[in-house]
C-alpha cells in the first residue's frame, strides 16, 4: 500500500513520464501519411487519430464527470466518445495540443495535492478512490496504445516506439 506523500511522488512522476512517451510517440506519428492515420482496418474498429482521440475523451470523462462532478462542461471537440467514430478530422498538432490541454486538468489536480484516499461517488456506485482514477487514467492509455501500434503494424509499418 502506498502512503499518501508516496502516491503522490508515484502520480507525478508516472503522468510526467507517461508525458514524455505521449510526445515520443505523437512526434514519431508524425512521419506517417496522414491518410494511413486516419484509416479503419478493419472498417468497424477505429483509427490511429480515433484511438488517440478516444484517450483524451476518457481522460477528461474520469476528471471532468467523476472527479470533479461536473456535469455541465462540455467535453473537448476533438475527443472521441465510446462508441462513436469520427465526423470531423484534425491535424495530428490539434490533436496534440487538445491531448495536452486535457492532460493540463490532471495535473493541475495532482498539484494540488490531493487526498488519493478520498472516495469519488459516482452514480448509485460506491465510487471510486482517486489513486484508483489515476491508475485507471494511466492504465487506460497504456492499453489505447498498444491498439495503436496494433494498427500501425497492420497498416503495415514498424511500430516506432519502445517502452
Amino acid at each position: 500500500m502506498i502512503e499518501e506523500g508516496g502516491a503522490k511522488i508515484v502520480f507525478e512522476y508516472l503522468f510526467e513520464r507517461q508525458a514524455q512517451n505521449r510526445e515520443y510517440i505523437m512526434e514519431r506519428i508524425k512521419n506517417f501519411p496522414i491518410e494511413d492515420l486516419r484509416k479503419r482496418v478493419p472498417p468497424n474498429k477505429w483509427s490511429v487519430e480515433e484511438l488517440i482521440r478516444h484517450i483524451m475523451f476518457t481522460t477528461e470523462y474520469w476528471m471532468r464527470r467523476v472527479v470533479f462532478q461536473d456535469e455541465e462542461t462540455p467535453f473537448h471537440p476533438i475527443g472521441v466518445e465510446n462508441d462513436t467514430q469520427a465526423t470531423k478530422w484534425y491535424s495530428l498538432d490539434e490533436v496534440s495540443q487538445g491531448m495536452n490541454q486535457i492532460y493540463k486538468i490532471v495535473s493541475d489536480y495532482l498539484s494540488k495535492n490531493p487526498d488519493y484516499s478520498q472516495i469519488i461517488p459516482f452514480n448509485d456506485d460506491q465510487g471510486f478512490e482517486i489513486k484508483w482514477i489515476f491508475w485507471h487514467i494511466l492504465q487506460h492509455e497504456l492499453e489505447t496504445w498498444g491498439q495503436i501500434a496494433e494498427r500501425i503494424r497492420t497498416y503495415g509499418y514498424p511500430t516506432p516506439w519502445e517502452f
